[in-house]
């Protein structure tokens, strides 16, 4: 995976676990209150937004790498390469306070849609 995606990625869950952490924080008026979590609701539908935009840079990375194994001749199923991955994700998510079981979950989907991707092009 590219640098800039690593970093792109890293930034949106950065931004999500800080809007978690200010909900935490917040405290004052009920309309006030309102008005906070209208604001971050806002800021979580665009990290998530900022998510999705990157899944499909990786689901564009993901397809060259399953033409680029086809012409090698190299099977989809990498479990070096996974278990490499998974202990990425776990620094990850220690390295940005993420719940590291949540961390695994979700790139095991990202993952078996790689794989399944990767499948389309063979």
């Amino acid at each position: 995976m590219k640098t800039a995606v690593k970093v792109a990625l890293s930034l949106a869950l950065i931004s999500i676990f800080i809007s978690m952490a200010a909900t935490e924080i917040i405290s004052s008026s009920s309309d006030e209150d309102a008005k906070k979590l209208q604001i971050l609701r806002g800021r979580i539908n665009q990290t998530d937004e900022g998510i999705v935009v990157l899944l499909g840079q990786r689901t564009a990375i993901v397809k060259e790498v399953g033409e680029v194994k086809k012409r090698l001749a190299t099977p989809i199923y990498d479990p070096g390469r996974e278990a490499e991955l998974a202990k990425l994700h776990r620094e990850w998510a220690q390295k940005y306070g993420a719940d590291e079981e949540v961390v695994k979950k979700v790139f095991g989907v990202v993952i078996s849609g790689s794989k399944k991707q990767q499948q389309e092009t063979r």
